[in-house]
């Protein structure tokens, strides 16, 4: 091996290498423990088992059985994906049923196709119809995704978007790309593309991840958890309704005294039961759901307000303090409220 392509092998690697590194991380020692960032542990091992593979099939002789497993790895990328993007809108902390179904299903059909038409004696159905099909997988579900995150597009045009809405983006284009680079590969476009490319996005990712104190605002925070009078879901969906209700027609968030007791009672029920709730449903507390409605609030007002102050426009939507403000702002938003408007 040359100079030049133990260069490139050596970038083409580094991003593989790491990736298992970061997966086990999520697996392992990332707190808190949570459904979606296991989820996300697990794209990135699936990721690193279909690139890893790639990268060694370029620059040496690979056993089929390690072709065929890089390939069938492929398979679980979409749906991970997917359910990953779902999961972290939705602030959920453990998984749904119907999440072993988009799981087992096609981990089943890649084993059961393997078994009867293993790589070492169908090659070339591995490499023409069988990848054709994993493809086609990773592509339905990455428009899934896709689709799940159109909204979040017109936020960050609009500057609402916050830190954890960016990075979902971010992560659902880098896979996207991924998508396209493979794709492509499958029609002539270099091969090596999609391991280097992967390189650049994981690195962009961890960087985006660590950088300005997003970690604990990607990951969040695990949520109480309430053992006793677990709210039905029904009546939980009908208490966030209400409550959403409640704060955009009286705009209650914008009373600095606003206390969660007087909430419940407005919604007739109990500070205990809308706190579960709240932490529950939503990955949050009350406070963390109040500041959220205000920070929308300040945003539209720096985009609209020339006479106010930076600090005034805090006091119009809530906060009894400059120094409340700022920390609100930055946690959700990524950027202090200067920043944000551009000053």
């Amino acid at each position: 091996m040359g100079i030049g392509n133990q260069i490139l092998f050596f970038l083409a690697g580094l991003g593989v290498f790491n990736g298992f590194l970061l997966a086990l991380y999520f697996f392992f020692l990332i707190k808190p423990k949570r459904w979606v960032n296991l989820l996300f542990g697990i794209l990135l091992l699936m990721l690193c088992i279909r690139i890893g593979k790639s990268v060694f099939h370029v620059f040496m002789d690979v056993d089929r059985i390690y072709r065929q497993i890089g390939l069938s790895a492929c398979i679980l990328v979409g749906p991970l994906l997917w359910l990953y993007v779902r999961h972290f809108l939705a602030d959920t902390i453990g998984p749904k049923r119907s999440d072993g179904l988009h799981l087992l299903l096609p981990l089943t059909t890649i084993v059961t196709v393997g078994l009867i038409w293993p790589y070492e004696s169908h090659p070339d159905a591995w490499n023409y119809q069988i990848v054709r099909g994993i493809y086609a997988v990773w592509i339905v579900y990455m428009i899934a995704s896709a689709c799940l995150v159109v909204p979040l597009v017109k936020k960050v045009f609009q500057k609402e978007a916050t830190v954890r809405e960016y990075w979902l983006l971010l992560v659902v284009t880098s896979i996207l790309l991924l998508c396209i680079a493979y794709n492509l590969a499958y029609y002539g476009f270099p091969y090596l593309s999609g391991p280097l490319l992967f390189s650049l996005v994981f690195y962009v990712l961890t960087g985006f991840l660590i950088s300005k104190k997003n970690y604990s605002i990607i990951l969040g925070a695990a949520p109480v958890k309430y053992q006793n009078q677990k709210v039905s879901e029904e009546k939980a969906d009908q208490l966030l309704q209400s409550l959403s209700g409640l704060m955009q027609e009286e705009k209650l968030y914008l009373n600095q005294k606003i206390k969660l007791a007087d909430v419940a009672h407005s919604i007739a029920s109990t500070p205990h039961e809308l706190s579960q709730v709240i932490n529950d449903r939503l990955g949050i507390s009350f406070n963390q759901y109040i500041n959220e409605y205000r920070i929308k609030a300040a945003c539209q007002l720096l985009q609209e307000s020339d006479h106010l102050t930076v600090e005034g426009i805090g006091q119009e939507v809530g906060f009894s303090s400059r120094s409340a403000f700022y920390t609100a702002f930055k946690t959700v938003m990524g950027q202090t409220p200067g920043q944000y408007k551009g000053y």
